[in-house]
């Protein structure tokens, strides 16, 4: 359930975004297809845009390691993630389900209102006589006084508005089945009912309406209507009690905006760039749920990786974590006091089993098997303190005389990448603490 409740909220906050873009740019131009297409857009697009997650990959670097873990590719939020919900908090289950509880409340309240407006409107038309039907559009007319309304292919007019001959209100509702007014309240109407907390869902579909409004209003007018007559009309309609809510009825209480759009001159067409202003906004948006995946080392900056004192190569690393008991990271300048030698990119060292000690500390080193030490050629090179130690004094190693920290053993392919060709056959690390005479 969190997941969800987390993408409710992002839908939520994109919502809100778009929005309130339209009401600052947008909603005072009489580009009213525009309009719509950007209110309806900004519906969609809040249930959609909180799946579209951009992943950004770049490489790890050694001081981001720190665990076992931090080797593994992870990913994490570009930005802050404002909205985690995965806080630990008391008695997480009792809260979550209380959430969840008063949430499908609200949903099966919204839902419920949307049927039982279908259901008034499915009445009415069951009780209205059909007197016309023409382009696909039934007209209905009842006896009682009832405000005309358009819903889906349907019109429903009272009778005294069906006898007085004004031509504009058919018109009007015919206008709103045309441009399928309907299937855009129904839309919004659902998505209302999953973001029925969001305040912003409720002010967008008001303004949708209001679209749809100007949209019939421009239509009658096109069709010739006298302007101030059609206005009177309204005016005439404006005190009538409010349609029903899934229906686009002819009076509302848009009236003063209807007659302001009415009044102004068509816009230009240039004016529609303004919606390129919201192309930042969905930057933001995009980038607020990106996500940045954190890979493995580059390709040339992989550190020396030691298990159990012994190089492997990172194509063949796979461990789990609680089979390592020491983990430790070295940097450069830390390896370079240890060896006396340089390491560009930096060592990690991985231990599975604890190494045997004695009192004085003195780690019993066995040279790697695998090796004939009679034979120089084979012999891999050794380097003590940062010293090469010669192959003719490897004798000495068995002699009980050195006491060091730690050694290890780099295979011939990573150690070549150090110290050239020499160490193509691997090379030891040994750091001395004593030698003993």
């Amino acid at each position: 359930m969190m997941p969800f409740l987390l993408y409710l909220l992002k839908a939520s906050l994109v919502l809100a975004v778009f929005y309130l873009f339209y009401r600052v740019a947008l909603r005072d131009g009489t580009l009213l297809r525009l309009n719509r297409a950007v209110l309806l857009g900004a519906t969609a697009a809040s249930f959609v845009l909180p799946f579209a997650v951009i992943t950004f990959h770049r490489g790890r670097t050694l001081a981001e390691v720190t665990q076992v873990t931090d080797l593994m590719a992870t990913s994490q939020p570009l930005l802050t993630d404002v909205l985690s919900l995965s806080a630990p908090v008391v008695k997480p289950a009792l809260w979550l389900n209380l959430l969840a509880l008063v949430y499908l409340v609200g949903v099966c309240w919204v839902l419920g209102r949307l049927l039982r407006s279908i259901c008034h409107v499915r009445r009415i038309l069951r009780s209205g006589e059909p007197v016309s039907q023409e382009d696909g559009i039934r007209v209905y007319v009842v006896d009682h006084d009832i405000i005309a309304f358009s819903w889906m292919r349907n019109v429903v007019l009272s009778r005294a508005d069906w006898l007085s001959g004004r031509r504009e209100i058919l018109d009007h509702e015919s206008a709103h089945v045309r441009l399928r007014h309907s299937r855009d309240l129904l839309l919004v109407d659902f998505a209302a009912a999953l973001q029925w907390f969001n305040p912003f869902i409720w002010m967008l579909r008001e303004d949708l309406c209001a679209v749809h409004e100007f949209q019939a209003d421009a239509a009658v007018l096109e069709r010739g209507a006298d302007r101030k007559g059609y206005l009177f009309l309204l005016v005439q309609k404006a005190a009538a009690q409010r349609g029903y809510t899934i229906a686009n009825s002819f009076s509302d209480s848009v009236l003063k905006d209807r007659v302001r759009m009415m009044s102004r001159p068509a816009a230009k067409t240039a004016q529609a760039w303004r919606v390129l202003a919201c192309t930042p906004l969905l930057g933001l948006v995009l980038l607020a749920n990106a996500r940045m995946q954190i890979d493995g080392f580059s390709l040339g900056q992989q550190p020396i990786l030691l298990l159990d004192n012994e190089s492997v190569s990172w194509n063949d690393f796979s461990i789990r974590r609680e089979q390592i008991g020491v983990f430790s990271v070295l940097g450069p300048e830390e390896i370079a006091r240890a060896f006396g030698r340089p390491v560009p990119m930096g060592l990690i060292s991985m231990k599975s089993r604890s190494e045997e000690s004695d009192e004085s500390g003195r780690v019993h080193f066995q040279l790697i098997p695998g090796f004939n030490v009679s034979d120089p050629d084979q012999f891999p090179l050794m380097l003590v303190n940062g010293v090469e130690f010669p192959y003719q004094r490897r004798m000495e190693l068995g002699s009980g005389r050195w006491n060091w920290k730690w050694y290890a053993y780099i295979h011939g392919e990573e150690a070549m990448t150090i110290f050239g060709e020499k160490a193509r056959n691997g090379v030891v690390l040994l750091n001395v603490i004593r030698s003993k005479h």
